[in-house]
């Protein structure tokens, strides 16, 4: 459901304001697969990054979410890296390098 949408119903009497706000609460999760969700508007509203866990989740998964998180907060914080997660984080943020000096 768009924010639009759900202003509509407010106004309309169809919902009332505190469903409404748990509906515009979840405009900002965004899923990946089946077993993640994360919290795209977290920085904004907490003043806390996204936090990701990245125990359990494959580095593709990983970078991933670190991709998306970016695009709306400057910080994301990543916790339980293996090996293989710091080295595919490593060739992401180098390919991200250079594209911004391309």
């Amino acid at each position: 459901m768009e924010l639009r949408e759900i202003l509509n119903k407010v106004r309309s009497g169809e919902i009332d304001v505190d469903s409404a706000v748990n509906q515009i609460r979840l405009l900002g999760i965004e899923e990946i697969g089946d077993q993640v969700k994360f919290d795209l508007g977290r920085s904004l509203r907490r003043d806390v990054p996204e936090i990701v866990l990245a125990e359990g989740k494959t580095p593709d998964t990983v970078v991933t979410i670190v991709n998306k998180t970016t695009k709306v907060s400057d910080l994301v914080v990543v916790s339980r890296l293996s090996t293989d997660h710091v080295n595919k984080l490593r060739d992401y943020i180098d390919s991200v390098r250079e594209l911004s000096l391309s």
